[in-house]
């Protein structure tokens, strides 16, 4: 049986929750940039896919960040373990053949922190705000909070 996911409005403290039943079950963990790791990436840096970082990267940054990252400038960036809820500074770039960067923390703050090796699969997504994705039978409430985009990261396998 699935639990109701309750919504609260705060529009009007007056009227009481009102429980709606949500199916989000069935949905899969959303992770639309996905890595298995080479040597090069637990040894140093994360080389992402050029398509991905395009496509689900690039852009959520400002134009003048984007175009910052494309002339291969640091850009500092936030970014959020989504299994231990920490967060850390990087940077992204693009290095001399054109490829998306992670660096300035990334061997230490992920691949070390949390035993990554070769092989192992990672997912990186986009989420503002702390709770970015419904979980099944989660009380949530719905109010408008700019805050910063980060960056999530987790670890999707390991090779046995």
């Amino acid at each position: 049986m699935m639990m109701p996911t309750q919504l609260h409005h705060f529009f009007n403290p007056e009227n009481p929750p009102e429980e709606v039943d949500i199916r989000v079950d069935n949905l899969p963990q959303y992770w639309p940039v996905k890595k298995v790791l080479t040597k090069r990436d637990t040894d140093c840096q994360l080389l992402l896919f050029k398509d991905q970082a395009e496509e689900y990267i690039l852009p959520h940054l400002l134009p003048n960040d984007q175009n910052s990252v494309k002339g291969g400038h640091y850009l500092p960036i936030t970014m959020k373990d989504h299994d231990t809820e920490t967060e850390y500074r990087l940077s992204l770039w693009t290095n001399s053949s054109n490829s998306y960067v992670l660096t300035h923390g990334w061997k230490n703050c992920f691949v070390n922190r949390r035993e990554l090796e070769v092989g192992s699969e990672v997912g990186f997504r986009w989420a503002q705000g702390p709770g970015e994705l419904l979980e099944v039978g989660e009380e949530i409430g719905f109010r408008w909070a700019p805050g910063p985009v980060k960056l999530q990261f987790t670890v999707l396998s390991r090779p046995e």
